[in-house]
């Protein structure tokens, strides 16, 4: 049986450790730190050096987004992945277009 919980109500969270919501063996997945990674080099990518930081962006998310599948859930982050490898791709077309052009169009 839930301990009570404050003001005489069972706890909301539906049981678990010690009556706090916590699931026994284990708690809420983690994100993967490499998610977050690859979407902050994703970002940089469009603000500065493109070329470092766009492919940085794509290792770091395909890396993060091998390590999620293959955690069966302990591990979350998916999203952020993907859209660190969206990012730093774009990020290197249009930094490398643009160094091109400057390149190219300089007199």
């Amino acid at each position: 049986m839930a301990q009570p919980w404050p003001g005489g109500e069972h706890d909301p969270g539906g049981g678990g450790a010690a009556g706090w919501g916590v699931p026994y063996g284990g708690g809420a997945p983690t994100r993967e730190k490499g998610a977050t990674r690859a979407l902050t080099l994703g970002i940089l990518s469009f603000i500065c050096l493109p070329i470092v930081f766009g492919p940085a962006a794509i290792y770091e998310g395909v890396k993060a987004k091998k390590a999620i599948e293959q955690s069966n859930g302990a591990l979350t982050g998916r999203e952020l992945a993907i859209a660190g490898i969206v990012l730093g791709a774009l990020g290197l077309v249009v930094g490398s277009a643009w160094i091109i052009y400057t390149f190219s169009s300089g007199s």
